[in-house]
């Protein structure tokens, strides 16, 4: 439901709200202002992992969710969001076709926990300023605030950052996001902390546009993943801490730190109005005990144990874009 001067609601499945907000700045590749469509990141594993701080919980969209947004004027974008869960049965998705089980103790599919509401219901709240006038550039900026309960266990990310665009096609973009959460039973083992970090930048040209970015994720006092706590840190946020309740589950038990550095870049040459052609490649460098999944997110190369996988990843891409 749309309104100019009401705002859009959106209802049913959908992008998380701060997956909107935040794609201004999270890569080189979204919209420099926020607008009221869905935005999101590139599809990459190695280099989209901050878009999981803006998720949902049951991944970066929002189940049984409702989604407000509105243009205060033309500068100022404000939003709200709740989804009222993802844990129960029905509902309107749960996590999407080759989304891995992330070990949550109730997976209905969709929609909230009969009895209990709390359970894993997320509310977001984000705030956007677009097109500050410094000189020959613009800056756009905003800040979001996401909380999801997780197998009753609450956890939150605060999400800050913004762009700077110039008139001669130069655009640089940054970040930063702080992320909490609850592990074990009444929080027995302590609170997993996250700081991640973002740099990026862009030159678009009549016939090229280059981009590259650099991501850092810290993670501190992190549950471990697979039966028994033996698969390593998961290094995706907003999943389950309850210990050894299914063969998936993070065992808060075993906890460890570790962190995640990613370079990428891309080159895109524009032959015609419908035809791009383009060269991109990421590298992703883990220490201590994360978990990084494969390029296609099927299993895991687990960091440090050289019996089970690599803590590096090596991606390149070569292709035709033919738009129609």
């Amino acid at each position: 439901f749309y309104s100019p001067d009401l705002g859009k609601l959106t209802l049913g499945r959908q992008n998380t709200l701060t997956r909107d907000f935040t794609q201004t700045w999270g890569d080189p590749y979204g919209t420099p202002d926020v607008t009221l469509k869905e935005g999101g990141y590139t599809n990459v594993n190695n280099f989209k992992q901050l878009i999981w701080y803006s998720g949902g919980g049951g991944g970066t969209r929002f189940d049984s969710a409702a989604v407000w947004k509105k243009k205060l004027d033309d500068h100022w974008v404000v939003g709200l969001g709740h989804s009222f869960g993802f844990q129960g049965a029905g509902g309107s998705g749960a996590l999407g076709a080759g989304v891995p089980d992330l070990g949550y103790v109730n997976d209905g599919q969709g929609g909230p926990v009969p009895g209990d509401p709390k359970n894993s219901a997320a509310n977001e709240i984000s705030i956007a300023y677009n097109g500050l006038k410094l000189g020959t550039a613009k800056a756009d900026f905003n800040v979001s605030y996401n909380e999801v309960n997780i197998d009753d266990l609450p956890e939150s990310s605060i999400l800050v950052g913004g762009n700077l665009v110039f008139d001669n096609g130069f655009r640089i973009n940054t970040g930063y996001i702080h992320y909490t959460a609850e592990q074990g039973v009444n929080n027995s083992a302590g609170t997993r902390t996250d700081n991640a970090y973002t740099l990026s930048g862009s030159f678009t040209s009549d016939k090229m546009i280059y981009a590259a970015g650099y991501q850092s994720v810290r993670i501190n006092h992190a549950g471990f993943i697979g039966a028994n706590g033996t698969g390593g840190i998961n290094i995706l946020p907003f999943i389950s801490y309850i210990p050894a309740l299914s063969p998936l589950n993070a065992v808060a038990s075993n906890v460890a730190s570790g962190n995640k550095n990613t370079l990428y870049g891309s080159i895109v040459y524009r032959y015609d109005r419908q035809t791009d052609m383009y060269l991109a490649a990421d590298y992703a460098k883990a220490t201590g005990g994360i978990s990084i999944p494969d390029a296609e997110g099927n299993g895991t190369n687990l960091s440090g144990n050289p019996a089970l996988g690599v803590d590096h990843e090596l991606e390149v891409a070569l292709g035709v874009r033919y738009k129609f």
